[in-house]
């Protein structure tokens, strides 16, 4: 059995009392619940039922101050009261405090990533990234975000189209890049839509084949592409985790294999 000298049992017994859970104390401090429990009983403490949190006294203009005025995350919040972030959403439910809408969450102070000694342009590009869905900040410090890429006479607008073309001239597949327009019907309205890749040959049925690359692929473009699918029956969608399986990026988002 490996020891966990880096967990002090104080530490866990600490977290406990102040209301947390077991998991919420094994996620807090990176360990199995079964040490938790072997820890609080090695130290005499007879564990609740898991539903049953000690009850936290918290202002309700003290944790409206905190999230609002001083725009704070509930983790930094439950940081400084030591208790779980989930704990400091449900106090805020109790008392009827609201929520930041997404936008407000992913936008210059809100937005956790920002102000931790980056210069002001970066942290623009932070934020941004939230709303283009690219959340890695490895292609950022590649400088791949924004910039077109020109290979094979195609200019391509992102780098993860620019990958997986790569992908496909080393497996020999043929390919097109957006050549032709599909129409489908969108709520009762009829649109067109064009695939990012033709595969004149398929990929490895031998028949013609579309692909869209949409990367981490938002709800509201999961909704239109189920549209788009009863009408191009032969269209196939690579999300982010499709193209790490590939091999055409890393769990970062950055191309594998592209100086």
């Amino acid at each position: 059995m490996v020891q966990r000298k880096d967990i002090q049992t104080d530490d866990v017994v600490r977290f406990y009392q102040n209301g947390l859970i077991g998991r919420e104390v094994a996620e807090k401090l990176g360990c199995s619940v079964t040490l938790v429990q072997r820890r609080l009983t090695k130290a005499g403490i007879k564990m609740r039922p898991s539903n049953d949190r000690i009850t936290v006294p918290i202002d309700k203009h003290v944790l409206e101050e905190m999230y609002w005025v001083k725009k704070m995350h509930p983790v930094a919040i439950g940081k400084v009261f030591e208790i779980h972030k989930n704990t400091v959403i449900k106090k805020m439910l109790e008392f009827g405090i609201p929520f930041r809408t997404k936008s407000q969450a992913r936008i210059g102070k809100f937005n956790p990533l920002y102000g931790v000694g980056h210069s002001k342009s970066t942290k623009e590009k932070m934020s941004n990234l939230f709303f283009t869905g690219e959340r890695s900040l490895a292609p950022i410090k590649a400088k791949r975000y924004g910039n077109k890429i020109r290979y094979g006479g195609v200019t391509f607008r992102s780098s993860w189209e620019y990958g997986f073309a790569l992908l496909l001239d080393r497996r020999g597949v043929s390919w097109e890049y957006e050549p032709h327009r599909l129409s489908y019907r969108f709520k009762g309205l009829k649109k067109t839509y064009i695939p990012d890749f033709y595969l004149p040959n398929g990929w490895v049925s031998g028949k013609p084949e579309y692909v869209e690359i949409k990367g981490y692929g938002a709800k509201q473009a999961r909704y239109k592409i189920r549209a788009i699918k009863r009408s191009v029956k032969n269209l196939a969608v690579l999300y982010r985790d499709d193209l790490i399986n590939l091999g055409v990026i890393d769990s970062s988002g950055g191309l594998i294999g592209v100086d």
